[in-house]
């Protein structure tokens, strides 16, 4: 008997330690396992997994088996005594419960779940139970909501992130100027900044190696959008920006209704069986929209491609072609005719050949001349504002029509000396009406104030033995100009003879004295050796014009002048007796636009127009006599 007992022992004691070593190394292969998998598995999962095992109490005589957690059914096992305490409120009960404690082994299987739980901090071991069951409870049934006013603790708020700092172009230019005078330079400025002294170096390096300086003092991280990629057919891109380069004032609708119809005709040609009319193959042509829609195969196929929204045309023009809205430019249908075009190209090439266009040589006797006008008027201002999102933008204006009271303003203009004439020519009382005092008479007496101005400046502009070119469009005012200045000119060396008499008020006639100027430069030219004549622009060409560029400047000056609070109350008429406000906005008008003629007058030649000209003239040139209005002036 003491053998049989002995023996016994000897084989519980066996057993017990193969079981305690079997249950240790299943655990190790388990949290090998887990940690394996834990970039796999989703955070619910493994949080799972962990809460069983801090849930469940540890002893010596019975070691805990671990639950594999996965959302495979078929890798379950059992559980121990202690998880099967923790899941004993989500069992169902069975009556063939073969266990000591009354309840069946119960597999923990989780399933997808969609967002990731964090579960708060509790700050006593009981209250980290009753959250670790609810947890399980709630993973276990699919659930993943916790209601957070029966935790411990709320979330704790996410952390906020801190704002970059940034710095004006200006403070960047700074610091570029400090690094000529040496780093220590750099730095101080830095510090007088508030920049840190890394980044202060990263600037001036950038600066340094940069393509494109002006480039490397912005900010790369601001304004920068990820390239929109298309996925459709690029020829109907190009299509699109063909018809708006023809046709720019399309709406949405309308273009959407012609990417469709292309659409439809690319598809007929790829399906076989259905062949296109020959007045159907060219791009942009007519289409039987509807013919071809009865086919129940061209039906389904179009219906897979056909653009559906105006809104995707709007993505296309805004976010792929980059196309913006402006103003419209008005371009008449005679510009670009083979008349047009054949007189266009012999006046640029006339333009080069007396060397307009480029560096003049040393021997070179032309002085040209370019002379145009243009209007204004009291009620016009900017066609552009600003106003908040949904909203217009307002400004008042004279409570009359927007083209009456036109004031003409005049002007003449040299390639290198810049603005050398000039007139301001207001509207005049007529048998109790406003009419404009611009015409041929007017336009007269400006060109001969334009001969006084080069008469008294011969010496300065070196003009003795020069010819003088003066170059007009074909406006009204501007027919027969030759004839008339030629017929007072013969007139005038009749009636005076020598530059004494013909300065002589009494000796000439009312009706001659606007041409006493003329006269006397045209005298002055002929005694030596030069000539002066008038050169016709090239028709519905104002790219052409040099004074055309003059004119947009002033524009600008005068409109920007309207804002000012001096001629704003004027020109509104605030204040003003009855009969009189209409006089007091055409004087602020002249006040403006006399103001902006001086500004001008004082300035040298304006460079930027100057190459815009000649850039027109080669381009005209290269294209055979077609003007591209397109182009920015």
């Amino acid at each position: 008997p003491l053998h049989n007992t002995s023996n016994m022992e000897s084989r519980e004691a066996t057993t017990h330690r193969e079981h305690v070593s079997a249950s240790s190394a299943a655990q190790a292969d388990h949290t090998a396992v887990v940690t394996a998998n834990s970039s796999s598995l989703p955070l619910q999962e493994a949080f799972v997994h962990t809460a069983i095992q801090s849930a469940a109490p540890r002893d010596s005589e019975s070691e805990i088996s671990s639950v594999q957690v996965g959302s495979s059914h078929a890798s379950r096992r059992a559980a121990s005594p202690s998880e099967q305490d923790l899941f004993s409120d989500l069992r169902e009960p069975s009556s063939d419960d073969s266990c000591a404690s009354g309840s069946e082994h119960h597999g923990a299987a989780v399933h997808e779940q969609s967002d990731s739980l964090q579960p708060p901090v509790a700050h006593t071991d009981q209250m980290q139970d009753d959250y670790l069951h609810k947890y399980a409870s709630a993973m276990v049934s699919g659930s993943t909501h916790i209601n957070s006013a029966q935790t411990a603790t709320d979330a704790q708020p996410p952390v906020p992130k801190k704002k970059r700092q940034t710095y004006t172009k200006e403070q960047k230019e700074m610091i570029i100027n400090a690094s000529a005078y040496g780093s220590q330079k750099v730095l101080e400025m830095a510090q007088i900044i508030g920049m840190p002294e890394r980044t202060a170096e990263t600037i001036v390096y950038r600066y340094r190696h940069a393509q494109d300086q002006a480039l490397a003092l912005t900010d790369r991280r601001r304004g920068q959008r990820k390239p929109t990629t298309f996925k459709g057919n690029r020829e109907l891109l190009d299509y699109v920006a063909d018809l708006l380069h023809d046709r720019p004032t399309l709406k949405n609708s309308k273009l959407r209704a012609y990417v469709n119809r292309e659409i439809l005709r690319e598809l007929v040609r790829e399906l076989p069986g259905v062949e296109l009319l020959p007045t159907e193959t060219e791009r942009g042509g007519p289409l039987s929209f509807s013919e071809y829609m009865r086919s129940s195969v061209v039906k389904a196929q179009f219906a897979r491609r056909e653009v559906r929204s105006d809104s995707t045309m709007s993505h296309w023009l805004n976010h792929i072609l980059c196309f913006t809205a402006k103003n419209v430019v008005y371009e008449k249908a005679t510009s670009n005719t083979p008349g047009a075009k054949a007189r266009r190209l012999d006046y640029c090439q006339m333009l080069v050949d007396r060397h307009v266009v480029g560096d003049a040589p040393i021997e070179d006797t032309s002085f040209w001349i370019f002379q145009d006008e243009m209007p204004f008027y009291p009620s016009l201002s900017r066609s552009r504002g600003r106003a908040p999102k949904g909203e217009r933008a307002v400004v008042q204006v004279p409570a009359t029509s927007r083209m009456s009271n036109r004031t003409q303003v005049a002007m003449a203009v040299h390639k290198h000396i810049g603005l050398l004439h000039s007139g301001v020519y207001p509207p005049v009382k007529v048998r109790g009406a406003y009419k404009t005092s611009w015409h041929q008479d007017t336009f007269l007496a400006f060109i001969d104030g334009l001969c006084e101005k080069l008469y008294d400046s011969r010496e300065a502009f070196h003009l003795a033995g020069r010819h003088i070119f003066v170059v007009i469009d074909n406006a009204p005012e501007h027919s027969s100009t030759e004839e008339t200045l030629h017929d007072s000119f013969q007139q005038m060396q009749e009636l005076a003879p020598t530059d004494e008499l013909l300065m002589d008020y009494d000796r000439i006639p009312d009706s001659m004295r606007p041409y006493r100027h003329f006269v006397r430069l045209t005298r002055f030219l002929e005694t030596t050796g030069g000539e002066f004549s008038f050169v016709r622009a090239a028709p519905n060409s104002p790219q052409l014009n040099l004074c055309e560029y003059y004119n947009r400047y002033v524009r600008t000056l005068a409109n920007t002048a309207r804002d000012e609070d001096e001629y704003t109350a004027l020109l509104l008429g605030h204040q003003a007796e009855h009969g009189t406000k209409l006089l007091r906005r055409l004087d602020a008008l002249q006040r403006i636009l006399g103001r902006t003629l001086d500004r001008l007058r004082a300035h040298d030649a304006l460079q930027g127009p100057i190459k815009r000209f000649e850039y027109f003239v080669q381009d005209v040139i290269a294209n055979d006599g077609y003007l591209d209005f397109h182009k920015r002036m």
